[in-house]
């Protein structure tokens, strides 16, 4: 699972702040395929062919992709996570591993938060746009709410 994690210390206004919480995007939770990604045919930003190249390279032959450990959306035990935010355009191949997280984030009984921008793309808060200040906004609002004296 790709993510940021933001579990360790950074001067914000002169104070040390302690941050526990995660920052989720671009995640990858189910390697056998979301119906988002396997239904996936544009290529602005990471193409059908992009991703079974990374699928390929980091499965090398396994035959199980219900595997935790390879799929996090297996994983029985969601809870005592620490808060997290999935921030997803719907135009990312990866919207439905970004909702699925989510859903099992909060069902678990985290602390959970779904920000889906609409017409964005893969990576759309690193690649600028019309939604990459407000992305990165949401993003660090999120953190600094979370940051623990």
């Amino acid at each position: 699972m790709y993510s940021i994690t933001a579990a360790s210390v950074s001067d914000y206004n002169s104070e040390l702040y302690y941050v526990d919480n995660r920052l989720i995007g671009g995640a990858t939770i189910d390697l056998g395929w979301t119906p988002s990604a396997l239904n996936w045919t544009d290529n602005l930003v990471l193409s059908k062919q992009d991703m079974i190249e990374f699928h390929d390279a980091w499965l090398s032959g396994e035959p199980d992709l219900r595997i935790p450990g390879i799929s996090p959306l297996y994983n029985k035990d969601f809870g005592n996570l620490p808060p997290a935010i999935f921030v997803v355009g719907n135009q990312d191949p990866l919207y439905d591993d970004s909702l699925f997280g989510a859903m099992k984030w909060h069902m678990a009984g985290n602390e959970t938060e779904l920000v889906v921008f609409p017409d964005s793309y893969h990576g759309f808060c690193r690649l600028g746009g019309p939604d990459c200040e407000k992305g990165l906004a949401t993003s660090e609002s999120f953190v600094i709410r979370h940051a623990r004296t």
